[in-house]
């Protein structure tokens, strides 16, 4: 596996298929565990960040609609995702419901972070004098 975050659909696969082995996902947990985060939605976008890179991120939303690649179809990373919550004593109640909730947000607004909000105001600033 290389390094995270993942920056393409292969490495991203791959990793899905890795966290099959009981033994890497458990280690994948540890490893995430001291991240941390004020509340369960922060904690979940910080794990989305070190999972998926922004680039990937763009090219992803929860449904796979419009060409994009459907982040729903990755089973073991939301698991992960859920375990990792679970496993911490602020998040220790969220659900699979509020994580795809955060999750599909995350997705949708990856233009937005990076400085593509700014982008776009100093563009469309420039198109309208």
């Amino acid at each position: 596996m290389e390094k995270l975050p993942v920056t393409n659909y292969t490495s991203l696969q791959q990793f899905e298929t890795e966290l099959q082995e009981e033994e890497f996902f458990q280690s994948m947990i540890s490893s995430f565990l001291g991240i941390g985060g004020k509340d369960m939605a922060d904690f979940t976008r910080t794990l989305m960040s070190k999972i998926i890179c922004h680039e990937l991120a763009l090219e992803c939303n929860w449904s796979g609609r419009n060409n994009k690649d459907g982040f729903m179809q990755y089973v073991n990373i939301l698991k992960l995702i859920l375990a990792v919550l679970q496993k911490n004593p602020i998040t220790r109640n969220a659900t699979q419901y509020d994580v795809t909730g955060v999750i599909k947000v995350w997705l949708r607004t990856a233009a937005d972070r990076h400085g593509g909000r700014s982008k776009r105001r100093t563009e469309s600033k420039n198109n309208s004098n």
